[in-house]
């Protein structure tokens, strides 16, 4: 069945990540906590977990995911260095433009997307940012 891609995000990715954000960034061991991105070996890493333990929807969620990588990564220049964005991972910041830059009603707006709290918003709701 084909999902396009404004939908597979919101229907599909986005809550997938409320619900398992935790469970994918690892606490780092410079600093002994997560640093609230998702880097690839992350993604990736969980995947591996997921087919471990049977969780085959999971599983797939997570390769959606790391195909979308990179321009989901770029799509909200977020980081506090020079370092490329890819190499800091995705934040909740990236998840939140590069769904909006799919978003028929959001791409009619005027001016650059702003990223919202989509973590925090309502489990049925169609909308992950403000107007």
């Amino acid at each position: 069945m084909f999902q396009d891609e404004y939908t597979l995000l919101t229907q599909t990715i986005m809550p997938f990540l409320r619900e398992r954000w935790n469970d994918i960034d690892l606490v780092e061991r410079a600093v002994g906590e997560r640093d609230g991105r998702l880097t690839l070996a992350e993604l990736e890493a969980a995947r591996v977990r997921f087919i471990a333990s049977g969780d085959e929807e999971g599983a797939h969620v997570l390769n959606e995911l790391i195909m979308r990588y990179d321009a989901i990564c770029n799509a909200f220049p977020d980081g506090e260095s020079d370092e490329h964005e890819s190499s800091l991972g995705i934040s909740r910041e990236d998840v939140s433009v590069y769904a909006q830059l799919w978003s028929p009603e959001y791409r009619k707006r005027e001016g650059p997307p702003e990223p919202e709290n989509w973590m925090d918003a309502e489990d049925n709701s169609s909308k992950y940012w403000k107007r």
